[in-house]
């Protein structure tokens, strides 16, 4: 349930410099299909291959910059670009009798707030091989400035998701961010200030996943465990598709009714359907459903903007970055050194939103 991580102000996020060490690439290359496999990756497909291979040996030979530009729908995306980069592209180069040197390999961007989230030695890890630290929401001049520099004189490709994060559709492409063509430009102008006539070259690659297998019992806990979070009565293992998904609707009916009301929107009554009985939405309610999902969205965007004092402008993903970074800027704080004892006790209070605790909602009665 939700509860706060961070319980006093800190001191501000620090740029992690990228650290590329050929002996820990080696290292991550032996572990990957372990990593794969944990992370539930039986079999990776690829295509296109050859012409990418054509690609990496064009940049090592110097004609060439390149610039990979990946889909992003999920968190292991970063295995399944370290198979292909790796492993994929060096079979492909065999094949076609090309000579790549090793190691293979491509520096990345990354949010900075994935340390924060995943660990220290995440960020460690990602740095050793060549990772570039990235402030999303805010202007990063040192990370932009970083990544400008090895786009164009660096020894390896670069990497950049323009979504900008995972959406968790392996189909549905999330906004595009204007930071690859951004960068892309750059690189055009500092080829041409020192004389050199490589053409940047950006690549798309597509990543998508299918479900090999399903684990229904796994399923069926998980919507238990959904319904035993919402105070729902146990409906109990459902062997039929059907009623699987009528659970999963009345728990989305459920849970968008408790934050309705947790941000202060009209409710707006359920179904009465029991809960194995609920059938898949029809075409006329499909656009009410996703009214209702908006609506909620963008009241919950409007109290986060209110509370950081930022202003509603850019596209939903835009929006949400600069109340990340809000947030960030918030808990980690750049001017602490030399604070007394009572503005550091107002830091931690405000890192925790003691500013604006008089203005939460309570769910409940008489909310």
């Amino acid at each position: 349930m939700p509860s706060a991580a961070i319980q006093g102000v800190q001191p501000g996020l620090r740029f992690i410099p990228p650290d590329y060490t050929p002996w820990f690439h080696r290292l991550a290359r032996l572990a990957l299909p372990l990593l794969l496999r944990w992370r539930g990756v039986r079999a990776v497909e690829v295509c296109g291959s050859e012409p990418l291979a054509r690609l990496f040996a064009d940049a090592q030979a110097g004609r060439i910059r390149l610039l990979i530009a990946f889909r992003h729908p999920s968190t292991t995306d970063p295995l399944v670009m370290a198979q292909l980069v790796w492993k994929e592209v060096p079979k492909a180069a065999r094949r076609l009798k090309l000579p790549l040197a090793q190691p293979v390999h491509g520096q990345f961007l990354y949010d900075r707030g994935i340390p924060l989230w995943a660990g220290q030695t995440a960020g460690w890890m990602l740095s050793k091989l060549g990772g570039i630290t990235i402030k999303r929401g805010r202007l990063d001049r040192r990370a932009l400035k970083t990544a400008r520099n090895l786009c164009a004189h660096g020894p390896f490709p670069l990497a950049i998701a323009p979504e900008g994060g995972t959406n968790n559709h392996g189909e549905l492409l999330g906004p595009l961010e204007p930071g690859l063509a951004q960068m892309a430009f750059w690189c055009c102008d500092d080829l041409a200030a020192a004389g050199r006539d490589e053409r940047v070259v950006i690549v798309p690659v597509a990543l998508q996943y299918h479900l090999v297998a399903c684990d229904w019992n796994r399923i069926d806990q998980l919507l238990g465990r959904m319904e035993d979070l919402l105070g729902l009565p146990a409906t109990g293992a459902a062997a039929e598709p059907e009623r699987r998904y009528g659970r999963l609707i009345h728990l989305a009916e459920q849970l968008l009714g408790q934050l309705e009301a947790f941000y202060g929107q009209p409710p707006v009554q359920p179904t009465d359907q029991p809960p194995g009985q609920t059938e898949t939405p029809s075409s006329a309610e499909e656009p009410a459903f996703q009214a209702r999902i908006v609506r909620l969205r963008e009241r919950a965007l409007a109290q986060a903007e209110a509370h950081f004092q930022l202003r509603p402008k850019g596209s939903i993903v835009e929006r949400c970055h600069r109340i990340e970074q809000a947030g960030w800027q918030a808990m980690y704080r750049d001017d602490l050194e030399g604070s007394s004892a009572l503005e550091l006790s107002l830091a931690d209070w405000s890192a925790q939103g003691g500013f604006h605790r008089s203005s939460q909602h309570r769910v409940g009665k008489g909310a």
